[in-house]
Formats: C-alpha cells, sequence, structure tokens
C-alpha cells in the first residue's frame, strides 16, 4: 500500500468514527465535569507490563482550577471509580492504578509472536473492551489506530484515554492516528457512499486516487504526472477525471492487521463474521483471532450450548481447533498457524475492587462449567488475507 493509500483511507476513517456520535451515558455530566479539571495532556507509557498514562504537567502548571489542583489524585480516583467495571488492566491514571478483572497482559503475551509489524500500518481492533491491548497497539507507531467498543462504559473508558492521551512513548499523537467507535463490528466493517471531493485533498495526486476509488477503470494512460502546485495539478487534470473525483464512490474500511480476540463464541454467524474480517484486509494483511475452543471433541465439530454457557447468554458456538482452520481457509485466508490452546485461570481472570461482579470463580463449579459443560480453552489464530 502506498503512502497516499493510507492518507486517503485515514482520512475518511476519521470521518467515519467522528460521525458516530457517542453513547447516552447517565453520568455524562460528572465525567465531563471531571476531565474538565484534569490537565488536557498527558502521555502514555509502558512500565514492565503496565500502561501508564501520566499528566505531562502537573495541575497548576497545566492552569487547573484550584480544586482541582488540591484534589488532583481524589478527581482520578473518581473518575477511574464512574467507569466502574473496569474488564481489562493492568493501567496507571496518574499515580492511581487500575486492575481490571483479566490480566490482559497475559493474552498479549500469548499472541505477541504472532504481531506483524505494526509501523505506519493501518490497525484495527474489534471489541476492546477497557483497551488494554488497544494501547499496547498504540505503542507500536501505526498509521491509524482503530478500536471498536460497542458496550457503554467500555467506550467511555477508551473515550477517556482518547481524549487524555497526547503523546505515546516521548512522541507526539497525532488526532487522526487512535480513533475509537460505539459500532459493531457488523455495522462499521461495510461497504458506504463517500463524496470524495469532500474527503480528499486533490492536490495529492489524481491518477493514485482515481486508481484506489475506481477499480474498475483504468485511467492511467489519460493521467498527467503529479505535480506538487494545486492549480498546476487542477490545470493539468482531464476533464472526466474531474468529473469522477466530484461523484460518490462506494468504500469500505480495510486495514493491514485487526485484532479480534474474545468476540467469535458471541456471533450467531460465524461464517459471516469471518467473511467480514477478510474483506476488511487489504490483501497481505494479518488477522489474529483468539476465541474459546474444544479440544476433547471430534475434529470439525461445532458445538452449541443449551442456554446460558458461564452464565453468559451470548455464547452462541464453542469450535474445536480444526473447526476454526476450515471457517478461516473456507473464506479465502491462507498461511493459517494455530498456538497451543491455554487454560483459563483465576489468576488470569478474577473479580477486584474496580469489576466487582462475577468472574471465572462464580462461572465454574469442579472441572465444569456452573451449566454442565466442560470448561472451554482459550487459542490464537494467525492468518492472512
Amino acid at each position: 500500500m502506498t503512502k497516499l493509500k493510507r492518507h486517503i483511507h485515514t482520512q475518511l476513517l476519521t470521518k467515519l468514527c467522528s460521525e458516530q456520535g457517542t453513547y447516552n451515558y447517565p453520568h455524562i455530566k460528572h465525567y465531563e465535569e471531571i476531565l474538565a479539571c484534569l490537565p488536557p495532556s498527558w502521555s502514555l507509557a509502558l512500565s514492565g507490563d503496565i500502561l501508564q498514562i501520566t499528566p505531562d504537567q502537573d495541575a497548576e502548571s497545566a492552569g487547573c482550577n484550584p480544586q482541582a489542583r488540591d484534589n488532583f489524585e481524589d478527581l482520578t480516583q473518581e473518575l477511574i471509580k464512574l467507569l466502574i467495571p473496569w474488564r481489562k488492566g493492568p493501567f496507571t491514571l496518574g499515580s492511581c492504578p487500575i486492575d481490571g478483572e483479566w490480566r490482559a497482559e497475559k493474552k498479549w503475551h500469548y499472541i505477541e509472536e504472532l504481531l506483524p509489524d505494526l509501523q505506519d500500518r493501518l490497525v484495527l481492533e474489534v471489541g476492546c473492551s477497557s483497551g488494554y491491548h488497544l494501547l499496547r497497539l498504540l505503542l507500536q507507531s501505526p498509521r491509524t489506530l482503530v478500536g471498536l467498543e460497542p458496550y457503554g462504559v467500555s467506550y467511555y473508558q477508551l473515550l477517556t484515554f482518547k481524549r487524555l492521551i497526547k503523546n505515546v512513548a516521548g512522541q507526539p499523537l497525532r488526532e487522526d492516528s487512535f480513533l475509537i467507535s460505539p459500532l459493531r463490528s457488523d455495522d462499521f466493517l461495510i461497504s458506504r457512499d463517500a463524496e470524495s471531493h469532500s474527503s480528499y485533498d486533490k492536490t495529492a495526486g489524481y491518477q493514485e486516487l482515481a486508481r484506489f476509488t475506481y477499480k474498475s477503470k483504468d485511467l492511467s494512460k489519460t493521467l498527467n504526472p503529479l505535480t506538487q502546485n494545486s492549480a498546476s495539478a487542477l490545470a493539468h487534470t482531464p476533464n472526466d477525471l474531474k468529473l469522477l473525483t466530484d461523484k460518490t464512490f462506494r468504500w469500505r474500511p480495510q486495514f493491514n492487521f485487526i485484532l479480534c480476540m474474545g468476540v467469535l463464541y458471541h456471533q450467531k454467524d460465524i461464517f459471516g463474521f469471518i467473511s467480514t474480517l477478510y474483506n476488511s484486509l487489504f490483501k497481505g494483511g494479518t488477522l489474529i483471532l483468539e476465541t474459546f475452543v474444544y479440544d476433547h471433541l471430534p475434529p470439525d465439530t461445532l458445538f452449541s450450548p443449551k442456554d446460558r454457557f458461564m452464565m453468559m447468554p451470548n455464547v452462541w458456538f464453542i469450535p474445536t481447533e480444526s473447526y476454526v482452520i476450515s471457517a478461516l481457509r473456507r473464506q479465502g485466508f491462507r498461511d493459517i498457524i494455530a498456538l497451543p490452546p491455554r487454560e483459563l485461570t483465576p489468576q488470569e481472570q478474577r473479580s477486584t475492587p474496580l469489576a466487582p461482579h462475577y468472574s471465572l470463580n462464580d462461572y465454574i463449579k469442579g472441572c465444569k462449567t456452573l451449566e454442565g459443560y466442560e470448561i472451554p480453552k482459550m487459542q490464537a489464530f494467525r492468518a492472512l488475507r
């Protein structure tokens, strides 16, 4: 993918995410009041496996009001508690630790060997939860990182990070390099109309733009070389191409890398979901897909619980490893790698003061789930388009 294609896609992704709005969050007034009292610029860094979000200035230097200067730590703690439950961690916000239900660094280390080079790439995470893996991806210096999270409180956790973080690992963060959306993947990753004249800088080059936008038309022979001057570029562009670039065209979000963990078993249509992920990757792009699996069933088996599964009403299927591989191949993926399955443990998933709800120990009874099913394992797959 050329730099211009990445630039065009980034513009469209930024516009798409900005148009989605936010939830009607019941505590929005108090949430905004707290954010207004905090310093406007924070930095993201990694210390061991803890993601640290710290203010770039103290409250007094940042011009915060006297109440904020005197109660900075209390306000930060209040913001964290306002956004309970925290599903993933560990983070620190200022000097306040955030210990989520999941020790998410364990999953990160599990999949880390499968990650491609993400520098200057378009990257998507489907189902970010509290954003631990999303921020680990942000530290890999992608061109644009998009996080999808349809669950209300988790979305506001992501929104908090997006609004606060202005520097990453000592470097300024561009506004369009970190995007989030409350849309589900099947609503976000679709073809839609876009207007080229409102989305593109026409000085960027019509030849590349035409190839990107109108793949069925080979206009390269009619185009003159790029020029740096806007007026000159317009003057040397054929009239028929001027008309084309002012038309509405079909566009869908596409990425170099997609991370999707803990989402597949919530899908009623597994093949349709995998097909959407495939079509949302550029050619040569990489998918990492992590899901529950059963390793005690015959190959190519898909188990469907009668009702709830580990107290969850929205677990529709538990596949075997071979079923996932077959489904990926059927949709066109290649060079599939399956990591060894790993067991769920209470050391990785447990209740905490910031996630004071049922957790793994409440979902299992002895060596079975609460409903009497075998306890699943987690497994990650890497596949290329």
